[in-house]
């Protein structure tokens, strides 16, 4: 990955997995929502036909929501503006989770069923007291909310012995410790698919809090598009807080998709139509600027919301022989400069697990 172009090797190099995805009935599947690691047929590589080899996840997520942005440098302060707004996201987010259980028991096929704005915001405040380290203290409260958290008392009258654990996750399964989350119903796949508690993203300036969000554009489909710009719905936000330049990419989310991922024809014998490709810096603002359904948005697309490459990866391996399963756990970092490729000696293991 890190002497290899980006693009070309998740839309070229990794084309096989989808292929192989769609021979084995798997829906629903991209690039940056790729399935868990299946069974891939056996001997399928000739050299090594004693090994049952796995499809291998190599996912971009830098898109995801990062919990640990809570803490916002260890000093968060409930209802205050940023709290507000990362609220509002979590809450765009959350109660768009299809809930597949009811205390414990899967539900019947049907109509899809969603928590409601007070069960969102209650699973908020329990992982903003498990993160802040102002334990004892009152549970998480705004004006516009109430006491909603959850502080050690609450564990303890919950019947658990979990001691709150006042600073930042490592790991997202952390959050299975926290009241409110097995309760929601919601699947663990669906806290997988959108959250993370790596700062991932756009890098950190200075007095902002660790990784803000970014979707890499030349990956995503248009529907991932959509769903990522309209986490930014300003529908809670106080009227004195709202950004009308952001609503305005919430308003125009479809168009702004159907923009950027144009296919254009290739060169050559075959002439296929592939999506476009942004490689230099500005060239997804340009695209927008320059169709009439997109030219009049405010000109954020890059700084606010869009990468042209990532820099934080989730790597799943597994392969088994003699029915011994090994398997590989990590996050990787590919630090880029600002053309997008990879800066000498940038790499970085943030997780290593063997099992």
């Amino acid at each position: 990955m890190q002497t290899r172009d980006e693009i070309t090797f998740f839309r070229q190099d990794l084309q096989f997995l989808q292929e192989l995805n769609a021979l084995s009935g798997i829906k629903n599947v991209s690039i940056l929502n790729p399935p868990p690691p299946t069974q891939l047929p056996q001997g399928i590589l000739e050299d090594f036909e004693d090994i049952v080899f796995y499809s291998p996840v190599i996912r971009p997520i830098d898109h995801l929501f990062n919990l640990n942005r809570l803490l916002r440098e260890g000093t968060p302060v409930p209802g205050n503006d940023y709290d507000l707004r990362l609220s509002s996201q979590f809450f765009q987010m959350t109660s768009n989770l299809p809930v597949t259980t009811l205390d414990g028991v899967r539900m019947e096929e049907g109509p899809p069923s969603f928590l409601g704005e007070d069960q969102v915001m209650q699973i908020y405040g329990n992982i903003f007291d498990w993160l802040d380290a102002k334990d004892g203290e009152m549970p998480y409260t705004t004006p516009y909310l109430g006491s909603i958290g959850a502080e050690q008392l609450s564990y303890l009258d919950y019947g658990q012995e979990k001691i709150v654990k006042n600073r930042g996750l490592d790991q997202l399964n952390e959050i299975r410790l926290i009241i409110g989350f097995r309760e929601s119903g919601i699947p663990w796949e669906s806290w997988e698919r959108y959250f993370t508690t790596y700062p991932v993203g756009k890098p950190p300036e200075a007095g902002t809090p660790e990784g803000e969000s970014r979707l890499n554009i030349n990956l995503a489909t248009e529907e991932e598009i959509i769903e990522f710009l309209n986490r930014f719905d300003q529908n809670r936000i106080p009227s004195e807080l709202f950004e009308s330049n952001t609503q305005e990419y919430v308003i125009n989310a479809a168009n702004i998709a159907s923009v950027l991922k144009q296919q254009k024809g290739t060169i050559g014998p075959l002439n296929m139509l592939v999506d476009a490709e942004y490689r230099q810096p500005g060239s997804i603002q340009s695209a927008l600027d320059a169709d009439p359904t997109t030219n009049y948005l405010p000109r954020q697309a890059e700084q606010k919301f869009f990468i042209r490459f990532s820099e934080w990866y989730q790597i799943r391996l597994k392969a088994e022989l003699d029915g011994v399963l090994a398997s590989v756990e990590a996050i990787v970092q590919i630090r880029r400069d600002d053309e997008g490729e990879p800066i000498k000696d940038g790499i970085a293991i943030h997780h290593f697990l063997l099992n």
